[in-house]
């Protein structure tokens, strides 16, 4: 007996490709919303902690540079 093994096309590379763009909306999305908030509620940070602005542009670089080491 003799047995013929046909390919059939995976679709995993259009799967891959959607989770891809998804994770790649999502982390902006996130970033957007997390930078929106962080201008927008500079003052009020400043008050509650009591924070000179150089104190701040300090907590904005540190922001920044762990957003970096994450991504």
């Amino acid at each position: 007996m003799t047995r013929v093994v046909t390919a059939t096309p995976s679709r995993d590379g259009s799967t891959a490709g959607a989770l891809l763009v998804a994770g790649i909306v999502l982390a902006t999305l996130t970033e957007a919303i997390a930078s929106t908030v962080l201008s927008l509620g500079r003052a009020d940070i400043i008050g509650d902690t009591y924070a000179t602005p150089d104190e701040f542009a300090w907590l904005d670089i540190g922001y920044t540079a762990l957003k970096l080491i994450g991504f």
